[in-house]
C-alpha cells in the first residue's frame, strides 16, 4: 500500500477527467482476474482481508487500506474474507 493514499484520491478527485466509482463485493478466495487500464486506479477498502497482485508481484492487505494501481499495470485481486466489500476509483 501506499502511503498518503488519500493523498492520491484527493489527485484522482482534481483531475479533469471523469471519475468512476465502482462498488464490489467478493465472497472469500473470489477473484478478478488480471487485466489492465488505460487510467489511474485507486482500491478502497474498509475492512477485510485481500490480495493485490499488481505487475506479478503480490502484497496482502487489511482494510482500512488504500491500494493505487498505475496505469498500464497489469493487476488482479483475491478476497481473503467473507463477503469482502470494497470500492474502486477510476479516472477515465
Amino acid at each position: 500500500m501506499i502511503s498518503g493514499g488519500f493523498e492520491i484520491l484527493k489527485r484522482l478527485l482534481d483531475t479533469n477527467e471523469k471519475l468512476v466509482v465502482i462498488q464490489h463485493k467478493l465472497a472469500d478466495q473470489e477473484t478478478i482476474n488480471p487485466h489492465s487500464h488505460k487510467a489511474n486506479e485507486a482500491i478502497v477498502c474498509y475492512e477485510g482481508k485481500f490480495e493485490v497482485t499488481c505487475d506479478g508481484e503480490t502484497n496482502a492487505f487489511s482494510g482500512p487500506a488504500v491500494v493505487f494501481l498505475p496505469s498500464g499495470s497489469n493487476h488482479g485481486l483475491r478476497s481473503l474474507s467473507e463477503d469482502l466489500e470494497y470500492y474502486v476509483l477510476r479516472d477515465e
